[in-house]
């Protein structure tokens, strides 16, 4: 099974492009290119956001090496937090 795009992810996730967007806590994701997230590294207009994975969407990913996918938050107690992404049977 390919990491790339499956409903799970190997390792912390970061090759993860999988459709998943909700967090652990039951949170919605914001898309990666909200207006909320200016000024914030890990965002669409990051350089890099198409090798990071980021870009219209809201689906968790792990663009800094993290521990697990992850996604900014529509909770506005909570900016971002790990999503509810399986890990892979090795």
């Amino acid at each position: 099974m390919s990491e790339g795009n499956s409903d799970c992810y190997f390792g912390n996730g970061s090759a993860y492009r999988g459709t998943h967007s909700l967090t652990e806590s039951g949170a919605s994701c914001l898309p990666w290119n909200s207006m909320i997230l200016i000024g914030k590294v890990y965002t669409a207009q990051n350089p890099s956001a198409q090798a990071l994975g980021l870009g219209k969407h809201n689906y968790c990913r792990n663009p800094d090496g993290d521990a697990k996918p992850w996604c900014y938050t529509t909770n506005p107690r909570k900016l971002y937090d790990y999503c509810d992404v399986p890990q892979c049977a090795a």
